[in-house]
Formats: C-alpha cells, structure tokens, sequence
C-alpha cells in the first residue's frame, strides 16, 4: 500500500501552522523574551539552509547525469558558505543584543530551553515536510539547482524581518512586549504559510516513476 495516501495532501501546512501556534501559545505562557523568539528562530532559518543542502543533493542524484550531480554537489557547497556567512553576521547581531551594556538596546535575557524547543519544534516539521513530500509521494524537488538555491532567501528574509521589528518594537515600548508578540508572530505565521505555499507550488508532479 502506497503509504503516501495516509497522509493528508495538505499536512505538511497544517503542521507548520501548528508549530507557529504552539509556538504563539508556550510564549505567552512562559513569558518569552522577544530574544528567545529571535534565536529560535535563527535556529529554524539555519534548518531551513540544512533541508536546502539535502535537497540540492537529492535533486543531482534522482537525475541520474553526473555533469548534473556534480553541479549540485558544487552549488550545495556554495550555499552552504554563502547561507553560513549571512547567518554568521546574523549571529553577531543577536550576541550583541543578548549582551547587556553593548547593544544599546535591553531585552529580556533569553530562555535557553525555549530556543531548543523552537529549535527542536521546527526541525521536526521540517523533516516531515520533506518525507512527506519528496519521500512518500516522490515529488519533484525542484526545476534547476539555482531555483533550490533561491528558494530559502524568499522564505527567510520576510520571517526574520517580521521578527527583527518585533525586536524593535518591543525596546521601545518594553510594556508591550507579549502584545507585539502575538501580533508579529501571527504575521509571521501568515508569511510562512505563504512561502510554504508558493515553495511546493512548483514540485506537485512526481519525480520518476514508481
């Protein structure tokens, strides 16, 4: 039995949709700091990168031509430092904001088991996604190596400039903080559905042959 047929063909949405909630309702449950939101979701944008390299390679195999296997393995290579360097950089700004006294600005401290549940949340529904979708019902990845490699800038940088405002916001007015919250998480979640959407838009058809 073809086990692709137990699941749901818009499954993988609705998981990401749950992980956004639940993500929306443990912080406000928990008193979150905008901090532990901005490393969380440093955390899903670099598995996002991961689930990217994977699918370069997946892509160059299932196409059984090796001038096009090498060219995937040379472009996950090139993702790899050119997608590490911008979360590097991105990486120096959350130190410098989760240091008291160096930034300017005063957040929070961040929860550390919060940013690995985020971490851990995300990294699951990643991973189901990508089963369910180019494992189960064999969907074509991807129409060249360069339209994988795009796809995770068009999806990161709507996220993060939703969160990154949040922060903002948040050191302005410190009061407001679990209302700013929930209103740019909420936003955030509408631009994850959306990117999800237009993502898998262009691999509905199977890939080879069953």
């Amino acid at each position: 039995m073809n086990m692709s047929r137990w699941v749901d063909l818009e499954s993988s949405a609705k998981m990401l949709l749950l992980s956004n909630l639940l993500t929306i309702v443990i912080a406000i449950l928990f008193h979150w700091s905008i901090l532990t939101l901005l490393w969380g979701y440093w955390l899903q944008s670099i598995i996002i990168g991961l689930f990217t390299v994977v699918k370069l390679l997946v892509f160059g195999y299932r196409n059984k031509h090796q001038r096009l296997l090498l060219t995937a393995v040379r472009d996950s290579i090139f993702f790899s430092v050119h997608y590490g360097i911008f979360h590097f950089v991105y990486l120096i700004f959350l130190y410098f904001f989760s240091t008291s006294g160096i930034s300017g600005f005063h957040f929070r401290q961040p929860d550390y088991i919060g940013i690995t549940f985020i971490g851990v949340l995300f990294f699951v529904n990643h991973l189901y996604s990508f089963l369910k979708n180019y494992v189960l019902e064999k969907k074509r990845i991807g129409k060249s190596t360069n339209q994988i490699f795009l796809e995770p800038y068009k999806r990161i940088f709507p996220m993060h400039l939703i969160i990154i405002a949040a922060g903002f916001f948040s050191a302005m007015v410190p009061s407001a903080e679990i209302p700013l919250i929930i209103v740019f998480l909420l936003l955030k979640t509408l631009a994850d559905l959306k990117s999800h959407e237009i993502l898998h838009q262009s691999d509905t058809r199977p890939s080879f042959r069953q």
